[in-house]
């Protein structure tokens, strides 16, 4: 790309570069296209690439790719967000790891707080916790669970809690 005098190399350029990188599974090539965004990057804002990759390689089914680039964006000063939170539950649910899922969910709520909004899982999260809990027979999961969803507004809005 930097030997055709055609494409600017701005930040749109390698931020998409990094996104089709990425949802082609080509995760050095996306990386590599994000180091260069980076140096182009003044403000030092890379919550949104850091994001992007970790979706791709959660979605890979690559948690140790994704750990990694969570502890890099870490010490760059970058804060997992909600939706970050969110990325890793959908993983954990999926793979039945409802410890690490329900982990997911607190820190969601913690730092949808901490953001000043309020972030509460979907229905369908909900009732899918609900039914794994359930075929394990895991009554003080499932006990740990509800006094979770009290710290957010599902507690208060039956639709949530009625999900199933």
């Amino acid at each position: 790309m930097k030997r055709d005098g055609r494409v600017a190399g701005d930040w749109r350029t390698y931020s998409n570069l990094a996104s089709v990188y990425a949802d082609a599974g080509l995760f050095d090539k996306a990386e590599k296209a994000l180091k260069e965004l980076e140096k182009l990057n003044t403000t030092r804002e890379h919550s949104g690439y850091a994001f992007l990759v970790t979706l791709a390689y959660l979605k890979e089914g690559s948690l140790e790719n994704a750990e990694v680039l969570k502890a890099q964006a870490k010490r760059r000063g970058v804060k997992s967000n909600a939706k970050t939170w969110e990325l890793y539950l959908d993983y954990h649910l999926k793979n039945r790891e409802l410890k690490s899922a329900l982990d997911c969910i607190e820190n969601a709520i913690l730092t949808g707080r901490e953001d000043g909004g309020k972030w509460t899982p979907l229905p369908a999260v909900i009732g899918e916790l609900m039914r794994q809990f359930e075929q394990n027979k895991d009554v003080e999961g499932a006990k740990h669970f509800l006094e979770v969803l009290k710290k957010s507004k599902a507690s208060r809005d039956q639709k949530y809690l009625n999900h199933r």
